[in-house]
């Protein structure tokens, strides 16, 4: 991730108001270990998900890891933080299926000042995500984040080599991975999932009780008019009667056979 050394050297020199909880552990080096800290009128503790401030625009995003300081100096309190990438500071750039609200979580991990932290941020699993968005009061995270600063991941990636090493389930005839930021349409007949887009849907087709997509359509493109003739079951006053169908179970082919 480039930048950040340079927030490192800027996190350390600056001064940051930060008091630590107590419950606080004395690690073998001699710094007292932290479960909490509280700085601008949050407070943070191990495992939340936090903002890093960046010299590159958007803040940097994290998982704290770890809290250290010296015993009675409430100013020399550092962090160490798990990054999350955002799909543009991965190799290659963000693709196709990443969404707006989309981050990568990676190995790569950095100890840094508290002073760098820029405000709290919510970091969920993709299916976590998606079942807050149909909350209208979400619960998870802090109550005081703004919806831009909640994000989702569900890749992993390698910083060092710039692999991802998450293989999604792919959709549609694109063969892209689903974007929750895209509209998606089930096809009833082949039942499968394809993007809006890609169908090239019209208002009429979103608002149809079922859908086949372009492949199936093309597959089934005609129609069979039935003859006025045909036995049903309403013609059991003049014409030829059909019977009920009987559902086979296996428990019943079985005993036939």
């Amino acid at each position: 991730m480039s930048g950040l050394t340079s927030t490192k050297r800027a996190a350390k020199a600056k001064s940051a108001a930060a008091s630590t909880s107590t419950g606080a552990s004395k690690p073998a080096s001699g710094r007292v270990r932290y479960r909490a800290f509280s700085l601008r009128d949050h407070r943070y503790s191990v495992g939340c998900a936090v903002r890093i401030l960046s010299r590159e625009g958007l803040d940097y995003l994290a998982r704290v890891k770890k809290i250290e300081g010296n015993p009675g100096d409430s100013v020399d309190v550092m962090i160490t933080v798990r990054w999350f990438y955002r799909p543009e500071e991965i190799k290659n750039g963000r693709r196709a299926y990443h969404g707006k609200n989309e981050v990568l979580l990676t190995d790569h991990e950095d100890t840094i000042h508290v002073g760098a932290v820029n405000g709290p941020a919510i970091i969920l699993p993709f299916k976590e995500w998606l079942d807050r968005q149909q909350q209208s009061d979400p619960e998870d995270g802090p109550q005081d984040v703004d919806e831009e600063h909640v994000f989702y991941y569900r890749e992993k990636y390698e910083h060092i080599t710039g692999d991802i090493l998450t293989k999604l389930e792919q959709y549609c005839r694109c063969e892209c991975p689903e974007n929750p930021d895209r509209l998606m349409i089930y096809c009833d007949t082949c039942e499968k999932w394809f993007h809006a887009e890609c169908e090239q849907l019209t208002d009429e087709d979103l608002k149809a009780a079922h859908y086949s997509c372009a492949g199936c359509r093309a597959a089934l493109n005609t129609e069979v008019a039935v003859a006025p003739g045909a036995p049903t079951l309403a013609s059991a006053k003049g014409g030829p009667e059909v019977s009920p169908v009987k559902r086979e179970t296996s428990r019943s082919r079985a005993s036939r056979g």
